[in-house]
């Protein structure tokens, strides 16, 4: 099959940038004089074209919700220039970026809910930024999630129950069962202080 008939079936399972065309062709070990006569000729039929592939990312972005930074990354990788990149992120609203920010904002709060405050914020954090959204957006999101030290004791206990049984029953007792009970507790994302006084009363108890 030739260069341009090789382009155009990579092209038909979706838009490609002339950069992701290139590439593609250097790998089937065409000479370079050979993809830049078909890059030209796949232009001239605007069959590749960056402005129309932005719009294509763009539009597809509106099933994906990611914020501003992957989208422009994802279309720096594709080998847009800079001055397209510019213009792509001056096409996407800071309406339409806080709405995604919520879109998964409300994902990842309903998937940690059950999680201690503690070790529920890092994930919120971690899940935005790689979805592209920066800190300053969804601070004001995070602020509003409340410290539930109520839902964290109840976990606490039960944990605190789990642990204290599988330690037991591998022979821990006095302080190697209090600092192995504690570490696990602590790797949970529990705060010490409640830690070191829940473990106390139920080494007493014993």
């Amino acid at each position: 099959m030739n260069a341009f008939d090789l382009a155009l079936k990579y092209l038909s399972y979706r838009p490609r940038s002339e950069k992701e065309i290139r590439d593609y062709l250097k790998k089937k070990e065409f000479s370079d004089k050979k993809i830049e006569e078909t890059v030209e000729k796949l232009k001239y039929y605007d069959y590749i074209n960056d402005k129309a592939f932005i719009r294509f990312a763009l539009e597809q972005n509106k099933l994906d919700h990611y914020g501003r930074r992957r989208v422009i990354d994802k279309l720096k990788k594709r080998g847009i220039s800079k001055a397209l990149l510019e213009e792509a992120e001056s096409m996407i609203s800071e309406k339409d970026e806080k709405e995604n920010c919520l879109y998964h904002f409300k994902k990842i709060y309903k998937r940690t809910q059950n999680e201690t405050y503690r070790r529920r914020i890092p994930k919120i954090i971690s899940y935005l930024n790689t979805r592209g959204f920066s800190t300053s957006l969804f601070k004001p999101l995070l602020d509003k999630i409340p410290h539930t030290a109520s839902t964290d004791t109840s976990k606490l206990e039960d944990h605190l129950e789990h642990y204290f049984k599988m330690y037991r029953k591998k022979g821990y007792d006095g302080f190697e069962l209090k600092n192995k009970i504690t570490k696990a507790l602590l790797s949970r994302g529990y705060d010490y202080e409640q830690i070191k006084e829940r473990v106390a009363i139920k080494l007493e108890e014993c």
